[in-house]
């Protein structure tokens, strides 16, 4: 098989803290992949605003398609987060 045929799909979850480090992995990533098919992406966003969104996505070179997950951070309410670790995390 060859390795530029077959489909690359990223995955991350992040929140509104991390939209500036999202972008630069992103934008790296797309920058350095030399695949004939776009790059899927997946990004799991908490409390990202429209304005975060369109910036970051505005960053990417064109190799890539940017798709945003609504999640909801009710469902790990019970689970323990501290200092840099917030529950963001628990949806990678």
């Amino acid at each position: 098989m060859n390795p530029n045929s077959a489909s690359c799909v990223i995955a991350t979850a992040v929140d509104a803290n991390y939209t500036l480090g999202l972008a630069v992995m992103l934008r790296s990533l797309l920058v350095h992949a030399r695949r004939p098919d776009p790059v899927e992406i997946y990004v799991v966003a908490d409390q990202i605003d429209l304005e975060e969104r369109a910036r970051v996505a505005e960053s990417l070179p064109p190799n890539g398609r940017l798709n945003w997950v609504e999640r909801s951070m009710q469902e790990f309410a019970d689970l323990p987060s501290w200092g840099r670790m917030s529950r963001t995390t628990y949806h990678k």
